[in-house]
């Protein structure tokens, strides 16, 4: 179970809700790794609301008019009826504002793990106190892991290659953070050595990490974040040989989110270079040297969601602006990638973040919708937005008790095990969630 476990707080303006909680999204950093925007990456994953929240609303708030013209793409479905079915629950958490799953690995259907982060705000001052946490899945209930708790810590990212090996990547410190990772031997979680670069203290974070196996992974996140406005190197690129995660040399592109199908067969998706919101670049790691693989279709420079059971069963689902987000899914077929029509909304604004797969004709794809159309000017909730791959075509799956969420996060097991992760929200507040395929 090696696939990435990516999210994170897009500071674009292309995704977010009205005053959305950034410390609510999956990881600690994500879309915002480049320069022009990774000052405001910290605020992110400490968890405060970042600014540029009012012009994501603008955007949102897109004109009916844009809408009757984003539903001339839309895609409806007959057939979700014969979709099953996620069922969501809330997962055990502490008093906090803002709960979120960020990532899920699952090696069966009584062993998951999911990772997230509780976020405090005090008051006025918006200053945060967050916290790192890991929820166990036993078959029939989840249960948080209590002594697991770092204090100024958040986790993004985890990938399990067994029962007795996985790795959870995220930050630790706020503002000043270091990388941050955990180990899981079988029995005990505990801290594993994750390298920060000299040069760097000024926000350094994981955030998506993939293991083939016990003795090989790849992490990818940031460093230098706190003065990447000013153009210091950004990116950052480790890899765990058995003992410590260790930085090596990164391709010349900002790495979003990383899945292996083998210790030298790894993808990793990429933001958008310069001023530009969407692209349809990704890298490829052979196990020598990492090369750029252009895709058929550009996706926004958000948190695309990926994975690779194998080499023949690599997804990338992500979306992009036709006068609303649309879903956008691509598959690798026989070593070329190609566009696979998704179901869409009538008046779409949809944000797809995470994939897996329990085989070649078994994927699920989630994410989230914004509530939107006719008479609607000001979104400010939104509903979970799942599909499920049949080997043939998507089809919608209807999301049941998740009410306003959003789903970050997907593992599925080779007996066909699938389970979401999440958050979703309460008032003023947010609460963790995850949602089990029925």
């Amino acid at each position: 179970m090696w696939r990435s476990r990516h999210g994170g707080c897009a500071l674009s303006g292309l995704r977010r809700a009205p005053g959305r909680l950034c410390g609510g999204f999956r990881a600690p950093l994500r879309a915002e790794l480049r320069s022009a925007a990774a000052a405001a990456a910290i605020a992110c994953a400490a968890g405060v609301i970042c600014a540029g929240a009012g012009a994501a609303q603008g955007i949102a708030a897109r004109s009916e008019a844009a809408r009757s013209a984003a539903a001339e793409h839309a895609v409806v479905s007959s057939s979700a009826s014969a979709a099953p079915q996620l069922a969501a629950t809330v997962l055990p958490h502490p008093s906090a504002s803002v709960t979120s799953v960020a990532g899920l690995s699952c090696l069966s259907a009584r062993l998951c793990f999911a990772v997230g982060t509780a976020t405090i705000i005090h008051g006025r001052s918006a200053l945060t106190s967050n916290t790192g946490l890991i929820w166990r899945y036993d078959g029939s209930s989840w249960r948080l892991l209590d002594r697991l708790r770092i204090p100024q810590s958040s986790l993004a990212g985890i990938s399990c290659s067994s029962a007795s090996f996985c790795l959870a990547v995220g930050r630790a410190g706020n503002p000043e953070s270091v990388t941050l990772a955990l180990r899981w031997n079988g029995h005990t979680w505990s801290r594993a050595s994750a390298a920060s670069p000299a040069s760097s203290g000024n926000g350094d974070a994981l955030a998506s990490v993939a293991c083939p196996s016990r003795g090989s992974c790849f992490a990818v996140g940031g460093i230098n974040l706190g003065e990447a406005s000013a153009g210091l190197p950004n990116v950052l690129l480790e890899h765990w040989g058995g003992r410590r995660l260790s930085v090596v040399k990164a391709p010349d592109a900002g790495l979003l989110s990383i899945a292996c199908a083998g210790s030298r067969d790894c993808w990793a998706t990429t933001y958008p270079p310069g001023a530009q919101v969407e692209t349809n670049e990704i890298e490829h790691f052979n196990g020598h040297s990492w090369s750029t693989v252009k895709l058929p279709v550009s996706m926004s420079g958000g948190e695309p969601g990926i994975s690779c059971r194998t080499s023949a069963a690599c997804w990338i689902v992500g979306d992009r602006n036709v006068n609303g987000l649309i879903p956008v899914a691509v598959h690798l077929v026989h070593g070329a990638w190609r566009s696979t029509p998704m179901q869409i909304p009538r008046y779409p604004d949809v944000t797809l973040q995470g994939i897996d797969c329990a085989s070649s004709t078994d994927c699920f794809a989630v994410g989230a919708n914004e509530i939107v159309g006719p008479g609607i000017t000001n979104p400010s909730s939104q509903e979970p937005f799942a599909e499920q791959w049949n080997g043939s075509v998507w089809q919608r799956v209807n999301v049941v008790g998740a009410g306003s969420a959003y789903l970050a996060a997907v593992s599925c097991t080779s007996d066909g095990f699938c389970v979401a992760g999440g958050s979703q929200q309460r008032g003023a507040k947010s609460v963790p969630i995850a949602a089990v395929a029925r």
